[in-house]
């Protein structure tokens, strides 16, 4: 004969049919819960240190530019091939070094922000007059800086030898090819306007 069991008030049987919660199974849950309170607080974590590692990396990608010889903003540091008119970041010249020190012009370590006007095997003639690349005028050349100092243009005349290329602003004085001369292409990074002023 079977033996029906009475419903307790939650309907699931008596008491005495549930499996008692012993010391190691509610420590279980315990620890079950806690784990459960520390996956925010991870997943939290995981999103800071993503974020910042990504933030991080744009950092090194990005360039303020704030002299008037080009648009003053920001501007990202791109990889690849150069072309006439890009725009390009690049460390004072050794050519320059001396001058830009000795006179206080920029701080140490600063990068000059020019654009590209000539490249391999281009015509380039700089004289103390004007500074033209294939053939047309740049800018003229100024013999002297805002504070009257002498300024000695660098005479060339002649194709832009290999791995080599020619920079410059459009201001008569302005710190590039016309007093550095060619400066090595492996030194110039890409920079594009991301918001100029």
């Amino acid at each position: 004969m079977f033996r029906t069991q009475s419903p307790t008030h939650s309907g699931y049987g008596s008491p005495a049919s549930s499996p008692a919660v012993g010391p190691l199974a509610a420590q279980r849950s315990n620890s079950y819960s806690r784990a459960t309170r520390l996956v925010p607080v991870l997943r939290a974590l995981l999103i800071i240190a993503t974020a910042t590692s990504v933030l991080s990396a744009a950092a090194t990608r990005l360039t303020y530019n704030f002299t008037p010889s080009e648009p003053r903003g920001l501007y990202f540091l791109a990889p690849g091939a150069l072309t006439r008119g890009d725009l390009v970041t690049l460390p004072i010249p050794r050519t320059l070094d001396e001058l830009v020190r000795s006179r206080n012009y920029l701080p140490p370590r600063f990068r000059l922000l020019k654009a590209v006007v000539a490249l391999p095997g281009d015509p380039v003639c700089i004289d103390n007059v004007s500074y033209t690349a294939n053939h047309i005028l740049v800018s003229t050349v100024a013999h002297s800086d805002a504070s009257g100092r002498p300024l000695t243009p660098y005479s060339f005349c002649s194709r832009v030898p290999p791995g080599y290329a020619f920079v410059a602003s459009a201001a008569p004085s302005s710190l590039d090819s016309r007093y550095a001369g060619p400066v090595p292409i492996s030194t110039l990074t890409k920079a594009i306007p991301l918001w100029t002023y």
